[in-house]
């Protein structure tokens, strides 16, 4: 199954933490709850429900980030064409992270399920965003690419 997430990657941050009576209640910030809803918003609008049970899956994200309007001519072709890849946030671990915990209860029943992950940041002259792309884990040794869409 696939679906994209269009605008800028967002870079998730850490949770806020606040002690109040002697307990202490942790609140994401307004960013991650925006990007959250948007994930999952993209994900029921595709079209895409159930879970995938309870087999391994493989993982994979594909960061698109927008080139920078200030860079120079030749730097644009080389970052459109893959010459220069994107070093920059959100981090791939984190994003990683991020989604595996969105996405668990709606794609999969558990982040365990994820038995391989792959996350891709490059360029993009238009349209930034992440693709998800979840699949059976080890299907592609089987020579088919199983998926449920």
């Amino acid at each position: 199954m696939k679906f994209t997430i269009p605008g800028p990657p967002v870079s998730p941050g850490p949770d806020k933490l606040v002690i109040r009576q002697g307990r202490i209640y942790r609140y994401p910030p307004d960013r991650n709850t925006a990007y959250r809803a948007l994930i999952q918003r993209c994900w029921r609008s595709s079209g895409l429900t159930g879970l995938m049970g309870t087999a391994p899956l493989r993982l994979i994200l594909t960061v698109k980030h927008q080139i920078p309007p200030s860079t120079g001519a030749l730097e644009q072709t080389r970052m459109a064409g893959g010459l220069h890849l994107p070093v920059r946030r959100p981090e791939a671990a984190s994003l990683a992270e991020f989604f595996c915990e969105v996405l668990t209860g709606l794609a999969f029943s558990s982040a365990r399920q994820i038995a391989q992950l792959e996350v891709i940041k490059v360029y993009t002259v238009s349209d930034p965003g992440v693709t998800v792309t979840l699949v059976y884990a080890g299907s592609e040794r089987m020579g088919f690419r199983a998926s449920i869409c």
